[in-house]
């Protein structure tokens, strides 16, 4: 009779085991820890997508990048849901995941909200932001090295981080977020509306903008900042108006 009991107690403890789970679906593994593998893929595709890697109506096929990443396709699905989201990527039944078109209206637009998010962040953060001179000075640099050697991708690049750094030190939160979220038509702004000729004049407003910062004057660095932002938004007279920028030729 002992010999039964002990025989079911066994049985049951058998039962109510559960194999290890191992690898990135783990739960010992944690929810923070899968949340930062879906981090790294949203920006290691976000960073493709502003650099001109992969460009409007490009599709982004999720079990290919799980195994460039050594992820699994739910993390990277978990990172494209966030990046449409975004409104970055837009997924359609049987079309799958693909970088979002922008029409010409649309970058105009952002553009036109970015200039006035700028000037909110200029006005209130002056002051602050003679603290990030050497990180301002460095990314006009290297615009300007950009536009020289012709290189459109870097210039988007360094041009979003400069401004981004006045919008930051206004140390507005909501500001900021407002502002990231035009990222994308900014970086396809700085790529494909521009001659090289036009990008250089976009790129000395940034050393306007610098002097007038070191003499602590806030209205020029104002004009030199609508300067920037106006001649950002002066496309190349061949783009018309009503096709997506996917189709613009460089």
């Amino acid at each position: 009779m002992r010999d039964t009991c002990v025989s079911e107690r066994a049985t049951v403890r058998f039962a109510a085991w559960e194999p290890v789970v191992f690898g990135e679906n783990s739960p010992a593994l944690g929810a923070e820890a899968r949340e930062r593998r879906a981090d790294k893929v949203r920006m290691e595709v976000l960073a493709r997508i502003l650099d001109g890697r992969w460009s409007s109506g490009a599709r982004i096929v999720e079990l290919a990048l799980a195994r460039e990443m050594d992820v699994s396709q739910g993390t990277v699905r978990e990172a494209l849901g966030k990046l449409e989201a975004m409104n970055l990527v837009a997924t359609t039944v049987y079309s799958g995941t693909r970088v979002r078109s922008v029409t010409y209206k649309e970058l105009i637009d952002a553009l036109h909200v970015r200039a006035t998010l700028e000037e909110i962040a200029l006005l209130s953060a002056f002051q602050q932001l003679r603290s990030r001179m050497p990180v301002l000075l460095n990314l006009a640099t290297t615009i300007q090295r950009a536009v020289e050697v012709g290189n459109r991708a870097a210039f988007a690049q360094a041009d979003i981080e400069f401004h981004r750094q006045i919008v930051a030190a206004s140390g507005n939160v909501a500001l900021v977020r407002a502002w990231e979220s035009l990222a994308f038509e900014m970086s396809i702004a700085c790529r494909t509306l521009h001659s090289k000729r036009s990008l250089q004049r976009v790129q000395e407003m940034h050393w306007t903008f610098l002097d007038a910062l070191l003499k602590q004057h806030t209205k020029e660095a104002l004009r030199s900042l609508r300067q920037h932002n106006r001649l950002l938004g002066r496309p190349r007279k061949r783009i018309a108006a009503p096709r997506l920028i996917s189709e613009v030729k460089e």
